[in-house]
């Protein structure tokens, strides 16, 4: 499979496409809001990554691990 330097997650692909485009999104309100999303996006981000599971191997944590990454997710939203 080749590499790419494409975000895998959508919301994260499509915050760096607004952050990086060069000409919509460029006022200072657009830019207020950007990082502001840009913040919660990678505190979420940080958080989520950490977790480890569920996996194709079913474990005892695995429900634990989906009830917090729904929790994670619903505070980001």
């Amino acid at each position: 499979m080749p590499k790419t330097d494409r975000n895998p997650l959508v919301h994260g692909s499509n915050l760096e496409q607004k952050e990086n485009h060069r000409t919509k999104y460029r006022d200072d309100e657009s830019r207020r809001y950007l990082n502001e999303i840009r913040t919660e996006y990678d505190t979420w981000h940080t958080d989520n990554i950490q977790l480890v599971g569920p996996t194709s191997k079913a474990t005892d944590q695995d429900d634990a691990v989906i009830s917090k990454r729904v929790e994670l997710f619903a505070t980001y939203k």
